[in-house]
């Protein structure tokens, strides 16, 4: 995937995404410092999602990606066992036809 550089930044692109959002709070608070806006509870609620979305979509992504490493790992597993049974299966017939020659 690292000699595709498009597909890699279209990979990344919702993680840089989430950097922008927190930008709006920053303005929310530098407003409320500087300009002495008045903080309404609409402004607190905004600010709040503002925040609590880009967390869960970065939480949500982590669960999802630990998700698909174990069941790429589990499906490795299951065709090595798959693998390591056709395998015994092939001796154990094979040891037969020699025991039955003899």
């Amino acid at each position: 995937m690292d000699s595709f550089p498009l597909l890699r930044c279209l990979w990344l692109l919702p993680r840089v995404a989430n950097l922008q959002r927190p930008s709006f709070v920053l303005a929310i608070v530098l407003s409320i410092v500087f300009l002495k806006e008045k903080v309404t509870w609409q402004i607190a609620v905004g600010g709040s999602v503002m925040i609590a979305g880009p967390v869960l979509i970065t939480l949500v992504s982590v669960i999802v990606e630990s998700v698909r490493s174990v069941v790429i790992r589990t499906l490795k597993l299951l065709v090595l066992c798959g693998f390591l049974l056709a395998l015994s299966i092939q001796v154990f017939n094979y040891s037969n036809d020699l025991s039955i020659k003899t």
